[in-house]
């Protein structure tokens, strides 16, 4: 049951994260976004020092080396994401993003030997089917106006960096646990200026436009599920998490039509169907096979 309550709590953080992530991305930029997100997660993930301070000792040179080195590919691919939302269509991009879980199993199943039974393989390909319905716009795919999107080209790079993150870290996490390997990693968040630079981006305030409450909360939601997808990672393995986490597009879809009034259309409605229905025989599998 960990496994499971580790997987929905990175599905609700990653569905709510985004829409608050949107939303910011769009009046602030992609680059001051992020940099909020990921202090204010740094922040809080401070609170917890005095609880992880028996494991400290555990933390070697090479274990710094490599959270620095994974956390830059996090920041970045974050960075990524967020330019994503603001180029191209939130839909499209959120499709692409929901590989992310997917592509952690894979990787996971390569470099850890992780098992997934046939079974489980079947309903997983339902929840992608599902995740595709959802997200997916037949019209733009005709037209081939998907593949040339810059903002498509972009979410691409940042699902590889940010799968390569979730599934190499379980090599320090596995020697002095989930907290120091991603609060050292926080600390490679220079990074961002050094890609500002080379990009020419100029940071914003983050009050203006009244977009320090929807950061706020992106990265309340964003961290939280983050964390949650590390912990569950590191002690249950990807095979009943990744797939949960990965039906978020649906939750995504859900919250845009409640609070943007975005319309769904009749194949959404049938792909976040197919997605949750997917999700819960994924969740209640184990209870039956034991």
């Amino acid at each position: 049951m960990g496994a499971i309550l580790s997987g929905f709590i990175t599905y609700i953080g990653w569905g709510t994260g985004d829409i608050f992530g949107a939303t910011a991305a769009r009046k602030v930029g992609a680059a001051t976004t992020t940099l909020w997100a990921i202090l204010i997660g740094m922040a809080l993930l401070s609170l917890y020092i005095p609880f992880a301070l028996s494991e400290l000792q555990g933390v070697t040179m090479p274990i710094v080396i490599l959270s620095l080195a994974l956390g830059s590919l996090f920041i970045l691919g974050n960075i990524l994401i967020n330019e994503a939302l603001i180029l191209s269509s939130v839909s499209l991009i959120g499709a692409i993003l929901s590989l992310i879980p997917i592509l952690t199993l894979v990787l996971s199943l390569l470099f850890f030997h992780d098992t997934v039974s046939p079974l489980q393989w079947v309903i997983i390909g339902v929840v992608l089917i599902g995740v595709f319905l959802c997200t997916v716009n037949f019209d733009d795919i005709k037209k081939g106006n998907g593949f040339r999107d810059k903002g498509v080209i972009l979410s691409i790079i940042s699902v590889l960096m940010v799968a390569v993150y979730f599934t190499a870290l379980r090599l320090p996490m596995g020697k002095v646990g989930w907290f120091w390997p991603v609060y050292i990693g926080y600390f490679s968040f220079p990074i961002f200026f050094i890609y500002a630079r080379i990009r020419n981006i100029s940071f914003e305030s983050p009050f203006k436009k009244n977009a320090f409450l929807p950061i706020l909360f992106s990265a309340l939601s964003l961290r939280t599920a983050e964390i949650s997808f590390n912990i569950g990672l590191n002690l249950y393995g990807s095979t009943i998490i990744a797939p949960i986490a990965g039906a978020y597009p649906s939750l995504f879809l859900i919250l845009s039509f409640i609070f943007f009034h975005d319309p769904l259309s009749i194949q959404q409605r049938i792909g976040i169907f197919i997605t949750i229905a997917g999700v819960v025989v994924f969740s209640l599998l184990p209870l039956f096979t034991g």
